[in-house]
C-alpha cells in the first residue's frame, strides 16, 4: 500500500479554543464546497455526538451521490483531532482503502496556526498513477479552498472561553 498525504495551513486571528470548536464544530457542507471534479459536502448524516469524542461517527453525502463514513480516532482538545475516512462509494471505493485526516492547532501571537493534513491509502500499485493525479491536480486545491472559507469565518469569530 502507497500513501499520499497532503498538508495546508492557515493562520486565523482567533485563540485556540475557539478555533479548535469551531473547526471539529464547522458546517461541513459550508465548508466542504467541492473544486473542478471533485463534489461538494452536500450533507452530514447519522453523526453520533457533537464531533468531540473518539469513536464518534457521520456519514458524508457528496454532490455526486456518493457517500463516506467517517469515525473521530483521536480528540485532544485544543490541539489537534482526527478522522478515518471509508467506505466509499464513490469512485474512489476502487482505488483507496481509507482517507485519514488530521487537523492541528498551533497557538501563535496573532491567533492559531491551523495545519490539515489528508492521506489516501491506496488500494493497489495499479491504483498509484491515479491517486497521485488526483492529489496533485485536484486534492490540495479542494483543501485550500476549504481552509480558506474557514479563515474567512474565523476572521469574525468571537473569542470563546477557554
Amino acid at each position: 500500500m502507497t500513501i499520499f498525504a497532503t498538508t495546508v495551513t492557515a493562520s486565523v486571528p482567533t485563540d485556540l479554543p475557539t478555533t479548535f470548536r469551531h473547526l471539529t464544530g464547522m458546517d461541513v457542507p459550508a465548508v466542504f464546497r467541492g473544486a473542478g471534479p471533485l463534489p461538494a459536502v452536500t450533507a452530514v448524516r447519522q453523526q453520533t455526538g457533537d464531533w468531540d469524542a473518539v469513536g464518534q461517527t457521520r456519514t458524508i453525502v457528496l454532490s455526486d451521490q456518493s457517500t463516506a463514513f467517517e469515525t473521530l480516532d483521536n480528540y485532544q482538545f485544543p490541539h489537534t483531532f482526527g478522522y478515518t475516512v471509508t467506505n466509499y462509494t464513490s469512485v474512489l471505493r476502487l482505488l483507496v482503502t481509507k482517507g485519514v485526516a488530521t487537523w492541528q492547532c498551533t497557538s501563535t501571537p496573532d491567533g492559531t496556526l491551523i495545519t490539515w493534513q489528508y492521506a489516501y491509502h491506496t488500494r493497489s500499485v495499479l491504483a498509484v498513477p491515479v491517486v497521485w493525479l488526483l492529489m496533485v491536480l485536484f486534492w490540495k486545491k479542494y483543501m485550500l479552498a476549504a481552509v480558506n472559507i474557514l479563515q474567512m469565518q474565523l476572521q469574525t469569530a468571537p473569542t470563546q472561553s477557554k
